[in-house]
């Protein structure tokens, strides 16, 4: 494998990481939320994705993502994105409820 194959493969993994945690980080409260300016929010979702793209190039590798076409390519990596913001809303919604019980309990 030549070296940029190599880079392009991190590339890709890192790519491919980045459409799962940036909407995590986007949504959910702890980890950004919106007190968080939208720059730092995609740093720390790259950050993330940069962390585990040794085990998403493999993975990737395994899946045969590198001889796949741009219309494949595209229909991952919106999967992706769909896959990080169900996992988002789902955590962020566990936030959200502690949050209004906490209102409630602070009402009552």
């Amino acid at each position: 494998m030549s070296m940029t194959g190599g880079v392009a493969s991190a590339v890709f993994a890192v790519g491919l990481g980045a459409a799962r945690t940036v909407p995590v980080i986007w949504l959910v409260p702890p980890l950004g939320g919106a007190r968080l300016p939208a720059t730092a929010r995609v740093a720390f979702g790259l950050l993330l994705a940069a962390l585990a793209a040794p085990a998403l190039t493999g993975a990737a590798a395994d899946a045969g993502l590198g001889h796949a076409g741009a219309g494949l390519l595209v229909l991952v990596l919106a999967r992706q994105v769909v896959i990080g913001f169900g996992l988002g809303l789902v955590v962020s919604f566990a936030f959200r409820a502690a949050e209004v019980a906490g209102h409630l309990a602070d009402v009552q």
